[in-house]
């Protein structure tokens, strides 16, 4: 997984918002054809709890790389977090540290 600190996210996410660059120049953003709806069958991957610890582990990690003190990454502090937050992991890490370094100042 690669390492982004706190001030390229923040310059990523500008860059995304306003669709200029760095270098003050407009850049393109392609998107991906939206896919058809699938139909959800029963027992999905999400209600499976080694997915769920799976997703804890990697959110800890990451946190972790973005600078969260170890004491505030117990694995159930994280997995309440996680359940408030849904969507893909590279979503769910800024947010769950966010949260935490937020309670941490």
């Amino acid at each position: 997984m690669p390492y982004y600190d706190h001030d390229l996210l923040i310059k990523i996410a500008e860059v995304l918002r306003s669709g200029v660059g760095l270098n003050n120049e407009e850049i393109s953003f392609y998107r991906r054809k939206e896919k058809p709806p699938r139909s959800r069958r029963k027992g999905t991957k999400g209600n499976n709890p080694q997915s769920t610890d799976a997703m804890v582990q990697a959110v800890i990690e990451g946190c972790t790389q973005l600078g969260v003190p170890k004491d505030k990454l117990d694995p159930e502090t994280i997995r309440n977090l996680v359940g408030d937050c849904q969507g893909e992991l590279k979503d769910v890490i800024p947010a769950v540290a966010r949260r935490l370094l937020k309670d941490h100042e």
